[in-house]
């Protein structure tokens, strides 16, 4: 029993540290950090629809839109790591570009929707069924 006990234990605090975004111990440091993330997510929305022709490859308007961005996502990244390599500047930018690509497939996908809002419905004639034969 103890064993079963030692193990949930060990799974329960392994897994209470898995969330995708950090949390730091200086709340205003925290502040910071989430304003910042929020201008960068801010402008990938302001931005895409400046780039997106609705027929191009969404993770090449993705690419642009992240590219558009570039001075948001730094200040993130040199925020939140106060040195980054060149592999942290690859994922932030990669991080950008699957966000920017998941704006772009949510807004075609509101655009479709509301195209076929637009189109007329088939009238339905309210009046009397014909007979079944």
């Amino acid at each position: 029993m103890r064993p079963a006990i030692v193990v949930v234990l060990l799974l329960a605090l392994s897994a209470g540290g898995c969330g995708w975004r950090p949390i730091y111990e200086n709340p205003q440091l925290q502040a910071k950090i989430e304003r910042l993330w929020r201008e960068r997510d801010d402008c990938l929305l302001a931005n895409t629809p400046q780039f997106d022709d609705g027929a191009s490859d969404a993770r090449k308007v993705a690419r642009f839109v992240a590219m558009s961005c570039t001075t948001q996502t730094t200040k993130l990244m040199e925020m939140t790591i106060p040195e980054p390599d060149q592999k942290a500047r690859d994922a932030f930018q990669a991080e950008a570009e699957r966000r920017a690509a998941d704006i772009v497939v949510t807004f075609r996908r509101v655009d479709a929707a509301a195209e076929q809002r637009k189109q007329p419905q088939p009238h339905v004639d309210g009046g009397t069924p014909a007979p079944l034969h």
